[in-house]
């Protein structure tokens, strides 16, 4: 892949290395061609555009197997691509060809295999290796944490955004004294960062840490490279403390991620994590003791007492009005007088404010209906000059008929509002079933006719 950019724009050439992160997208294709030279991992992004696509997916279709099966994370790809500049002049490979002989035997894709291998034997649970989503949420930290948590040691990259998200986040509970945090300076990118890091973590005990937290902001998967390494995973898993680990985004997980004991999303999540359970923590010790016992008992005795006296009191109180009850045979007309009143003042008032909101939108319909008649007859002039009818004679004409037109529309408006507080003369075909069926109705009447027939179907 070094000489890629030394043949920028020329006829295809040959490059192999190992796919990573494929999509497709509509009929295109793209990908990254990866290598690891010198323990450094290199990356070229490259693409199949939609006539390139065709004729690979026939090539590779006539010989029993497919571009889906080619473009797998972690094949060994031996492809013929141009280099050249996208829309942002960046370099891309242009695919032409992709060979048959691919194989899942891509230089990362093999280490991260032997790695979860390795942590399998290092006693790392199954259920953190064979899934994807291993990250705790930030409510779970209370299950998580350890049972202690004072000293809490961060190691990330000084000056990173991650690393002061984090801080961020845990401020305010180190700064009530709830919470002791030091913090470890590594470089991620240099190549003693394994070695850095064990040295560290295997100090931890020592110093006496509750907690140890691996902080990292996120980036290209290619920067998260470090993380991914064999022996930083060895490393996590073998600390001697409880160890969680941040780096990434959401979407990223590491084998540094699956050997700690728990992972976070990000680090703003871990550090949000840590400050709400050291917080609730420290309003459980800040509660008052349990009262005694004996002086608890006595109370709750008291009150009930003092509720058994309530009660008999509200006893006495219903026999005496069931007896009223009985005696007052007019009790149960009048209660039903009172809700028939209330039922019919209440349709009253849905009449009256369906017949204001009628009002008011034949008002609004015959200031529209003037409104457009005005602009007709200013805009009729214009309009006949520009169609070739400028005669005298067509413009009173189409005006006589204008005003016409609107003053029958106006009149009808008018009679329908005359008529508006009558029932409709002819029932409905479906009328309302309950009471709550017509105030439905009413409720939405917005013509005369609609509230005409809610008059007529009135319940009370």
């Amino acid at each position: 892949m070094s000489g890629v950019k030394n043949s920028l724009g020329t006829s295809p050439t040959s490059i192999s290395g190992e796919c990573r992160e494929p999509k497709r997208t509509g009929t295109d294709w793209y990908f990254e061609l990866a290598d690891i030279q010198n323990g450094k991992v290199h990356v070229l992004p490259a693409r199949i555009e939609a006539r390139n696509a065709a004729t690979i997916s026939r090539y590779l279709q006539g010989r029993g197997t497919s571009i889906t099966q080619a473009l797998q994370t972690g094949n060994l790809l031996e492809l013929e691509a141009t280099p050249t500049l996208d829309r942002r002049k960046k370099l891309i490979l242009d695919v032409t060809k992709i060979s048959l002989r691919f194989s899942r035997t891509g230089p990362i894709y093999v280490r991260d295999q032997r790695t979860m291998q390795q942590l399998a034997h290092a006693g790392v649970p199954l259920c953190r290796l064979d899934r994807d989503r291993i990250h705790a949420p930030i409510g779970g930290a209370m299950k998580l944490l350890p049972a202690t948590l004072r000293r809490v040691l961060v190691i990330g990259s000084e000056k990173s955004q991650g690393l002061a998200d984090f801080k961020e986040s845990v401020d305010r509970a180190q700064q009530s004294g709830d919470l002791d945090v030091q913090y470890q300076s590594v470089t991620w990118s240099r190549a003693s960062a394994p070695t850095d890091l064990a040295s560290i973590l295997a100090n931890c005990e020592a110093d006496a840490f509750d907690l140890a937290v691996l902080v990292r902001g996120g980036g290209h998967w290619s920067d998260l490279h470090v993380f991914n390494d064999p022996s930083v995973a060895l490393a996590v898993r073998n600390c001697p403390v409880p160890i969680a680990t941040a780096v990434g985004h959401t979407t990223d997980v590491l084998m540094a991620d699956r050997a700690a004991d728990f992972s976070f999303t990000t680090p703003t999540a871990a550090g949000e994590s840590i400050r709400r359970e050291v917080v609730r923590r420290s309003m459980a010790r800040e509660k008052p003791p349990a009262a005694n016992i004996q002086s608890s008992a006595a109370l709750f005795e008291a009150k009930r007492r003092r509720y058994e006296a309530q009660l008999q009191e509200r006893d006495a109180a219903l026999k005496v009005s069931r007896l009223k009850l009985s005696e007052s045979q007019q009790a149960t007309g009048y209660f039903e007088n009172q809700l028939r009143e209330c039922a019919a003042s209440h349709t009253g008032d849905l009449i009256l404010l369906a017949e204001r909101r009628v009002q008011l939108l034949s008002i609004l319909w015959f200031a529209a209906t003037l409104g457009a008649l005005m602009a007709y007859l200013i805009a009729l002039p214009a309009v006949l000059e520009s169609l070739g009818y400028g005669s005298a004679f067509v413009q009173s004409s189409l005006s006589i008929a204008g005003l016409l037109a609107a003053a029958a529309l106006l009149r009808t408006t008018h009679r329908s509002r005359k008529a508006m507080r009558m029932p409709a003369e002819k029932p409905m075909k479906n009328p309302p079933a309950s009471f709550n069926e017509w105030r439905h109705m009413a409720r939405n009447v917005v013509t005369v006719r609609g509230l005409r027939r809610a008059i007529r179907h009135r319940p009370w």
